[in-house]
């Protein structure tokens, strides 16, 4: 290592020199790159997807960059960023009435998608009268994609698409089945815009049904004859990706890149990364890839995470909802809410007229029910109130944890004499006390475990302890 320096003066300004003093050079340490778990296999549905925290972990004493990658098992039929220009073998066609039609630039008043040169049609150039119009194609060459028949095709692209404030421009993309032309995508409006604030939009579309020996994609630009000037549609980073296997099931942080620093351990400033694996759309069976990371840590520059979906038929959870009064009446509309066990609300749905609701596809695992409904308070009278003295003066007659809890009309968490005074409040022309919703329900806890689960149950309506209500 050398270290040198260099004091310059032009011998007419400050002379007053540069001074240095105490000049240290310290071993700044070095960074113990590690990620969790080393292998990633999970069941999914195509309702629910399963989902991995990754730590990029650190056990030395210096930060650490690194990149993470999403690698399936595919192949690359044609990419183009039109860096060279836009290529011979694409085709132009100008429909239009007038020369300007699609070509390459560096970009649109300076902005672009990626700082290189992309793929634009620019109706700014065409001012002119209504009359003066362009409709314009860019076509891809062909691509022989009968290999994927059966397989998946995904098209992916950056866009650009500024639509002028008067109406007729219109951007559209096509794809080619063999046979005809299918569009696959049509705007009016603004869609990604090249701007101050603006790199376009990333455009993802799977064209897997039209897979056939003489693909195409064909993107296609009109100035609206309404219109006195078009703005552009502007395209760049283009992407056809084949595989025999399922693609985009796998993201992590979102997409199928990320980065960042993993800091060392003792920080605390843990670095994860979300890893999700979605099944929508997909059969049954086992779905594979791999997760590549890359890291500054000389010792440990790349790591290979495989990864494994199982995609599971998955269970289903049914059952009614009732009152719990002597005839058990059904409850309509209540709102259903299923939690997974981090908290998370993943499903809702509201009964029926005879109280039945029902979630499919649900992997194993624990699970909560929280249930709420908006119906008119009935039920509360009287007994229930000497019911709930005598309880509490003497635990006869012993309540069940539904009861106490329509019994706790404070909401305090605790049946007790405050509930007992507010309820006598409650007869006698109004309680201030009395804060509990009109229908409660304990929390429902389920279990999954491979196999369909029966689970009904019961609410009250609150201070209604000896159910007599009829809702």
């Amino acid at each position: 290592m050398v270290i040198r320096f260099r004091l310059w003066s032009d011998g007419y300004g400050n002379k007053a020199g540069w001074y240095l003093d105490d000049i240290v050079v310290e071993t700044l340490g070095t960074p113990g790159f590690n990620v969790d778990p080393l292998t990633i296999a999970e069941n999914a549905t195509p309702v629910m997807p399963a989902m991995v925290d990754m730590t990029m972990g650190n056990t030395g004493d210096f930060p650490t960059t690194y990149a993470a990658s999403v690698i399936y098992n595919e192949t690359d039929l044609l990419t183009e960023n039109f860096d060279a220009g836009i290529p011979g073998t694409w085709t132009i066609v100008n429909n239009g009435n007038n020369s300007v039609t699609w070509a390459d630039t560096t970009g649109k008043y300076g902005y672009n998608f990626d700082g290189t040169r992309f793929a634009w049609a620019d109706g700014y150039q065409n001012y002119g009268p209504a009359e003066t119009l362009m409709d314009d194609d860019l076509i891809t060459p062909v691509i022989d994609a009968s290999a994927y028949v059966g397989g998946a095709l995904q098209l992916e692209f950056d866009q650009a698409f500024d639509a002028d404030w008067n109406p007729g421009d219109t951007a559209r993309v096509y794809v080619y089945d063999g046979t005809s032309w299918i569009m696959i995508y049509e705007s009016w409006t603004d869609d990604g815009l090249l701007s101050w604030n603006g790199n376009g939009i990333h455009k993802v579309y799977d064209v897997s049904a039209y897979a056939n020996a003489n693909f195409q994609v064909k993107f296609h630009y009109i100035e609206g004859s309404l219109t006195s000037r078009g703005q552009y549609f502007a395209i760049d980073n283009f992407r056809i990706r084949a595989s025999m296997s399922a693609l985009g099931w796998l993201t992590i942080d979102g997409s199928e890149y990320t980065n960042g620093t993993a800091m060392p351990d003792a920080d605390n400033l843990p670095s994860i990364i979300d890893v999700n694996m979605d099944a929508t759309g997909l059969a049954e069976g086992t779905y594979t890839a791999d997760i590549l990371v890359t890291s500054t840590d000389a010792g440990n520059p790349s790591t290979t995470i495989p990864v494994t979906m199982n995609v599971v038929a998955g269970s289903t959870i049914s059952g009614n909802v009732t009152y719990a009064n002597t005839g058990m009446t059904p409850l309509n509309g209540c709102l259903v809410e299923f939690y997974n066990d981090a908290s998370e609300m993943i499903f809702s749905t509201t009964t029926d007229a005879a109280g039945y609701y029902e979630f499919s596809g649900i992997i194993d695992g624990n699970y909560t029910i929280e249930t709420s409904v908006s119906l008119p308070h009935t039920g509360f009278n009287i007994a229930d109130a000497f019911q709930t003295r005598q309880y509490l003066s003497t635990g006869n007659p012993a309540l069940n944890s539904l009861q106490l809890l329509a019994g706790d009309v404070t909401w305090d968490g605790f049946t007790n004499i405050a509930d007992a005074f507010a309820m006598r409040q409650e007869l006698a022309g109004g309680s201030t006390m009395w804060n509990a919703p009109d229908f409660v329900f304990e929390t429902q806890s389920i279990i999954v475990s491979g196999s369909a689960v029966g689970h009904s149950y019961s609410g009250l309506c609150s201070g209604d302890i000896n159910g007599d209500g009829t809702p």
